[in-house]
């Protein structure tokens, strides 16, 4: 994320310092649980249909 974006996903929002990496939560029922325990959202949000290239009009697909 630094080169990219120029952040720096270790360090502390509040006093800048350093954190550490503990873990990476991989089963899916115990993200569940945290989030909810946070009061965040558990569920993944709904993912819309892929549209067109900017600029292109509605017979960009068609296959003539």
């Amino acid at each position: 994320m630094r080169r990219g974006l120029d952040i720096d996903a270790l360090e502390c929002p509040k006093c800048h310092g350093l954190s550490r990496f503990i873990a990476a939560i991989v089963k899916p029922a115990v993200v569940r649980r945290i989030l909810r325990s946070l009061g965040l959202p558990a569920e993944p949000v709904a993912l819309a249909p892929a549209r067109a290239p900017p600029g292109c009009g509605d017979d960009y697909f068609d296959v003539a």
